[in-house]
């Protein structure tokens, strides 16, 4: 389960790979590399933690990191080439798939 969810989850977050953001200044290549791969560090961390000593806390410090990520992505919410609804609904999706691990 853990597993289908890092996988669920990661393969989501390659769909918000297109650099966003409402002013293009925070549109480049390092800004985006700057804040989502540290947030996508943070959530790899976490889901070893978890995953090697599947405790209350350290699925809800997963469950936060991943959070944190999907807020980092939702900065860059208006610089792709993408439809925004579809941009919003697929962070809301994970979110709520996040939200809703079991045991957490």
């Amino acid at each position: 389960m853990k597993y289908a969810l890092f996988t669920l989850f990661f393969t989501a977050g390659f769909f918000f790979m297109s650099c966003g953001g409402d002013d293009a200044a925070d549109c480049t290549q390092a800004q985006f590399s700057n804040e989502v791969n540290a947030a996508i560090d943070d959530v790899n961390t976490a889901g070893a933690a978890w995953a090697n000593d599947p405790t209350t806390a350290n699925c809800n410090a997963f469950v936060s990191a991943a959070n944190d990520y999907l807020d980092a992505v939702e900065g860059f919410n208006g610089c792709g080439a993408i439809s925004q609804s579809d941009y919003q609904a697929q962070v809301d999706a994970a979110r709520d798939a996040i939200n809703a691990i079991p045991g957490c």
